[in-house]
């Protein structure tokens, strides 16, 4: 059993408030860090850090994935 990838705030769901989180945790890393486990994986754009590109990569990926599998798209 692993980490689910990109569940930031541990709640077992990958959605838009881990994006949040990851916005959060580029400005004020102290009060919001990145979990151990989460710390390899979510450079999500592979660009080498951890900034808010990559929330933004998580957002943008997570609402491509809600309105494909609205459409009925897998």
């Amino acid at each position: 059993v692993g980490a689910l990838i990109g569940d930031l705030n541990s709640d077992g769901v990958v959605d838009e408030r881990d994006a949040v989180y990851l916005l959060f945790c580029t400005f004020r890393p102290v009060e919001y860090p990145i979990p151990d486990d989460q710390k390899d994986i979510v450079d999500f754009n592979k660009d080498g850090k951890v900034n808010s590109d990559d929330a933004i990569w998580l957002k943008e990926h997570l609402s491509n994935l809600e309105e494909s599998l609205s459409s009925g798209g897998a």
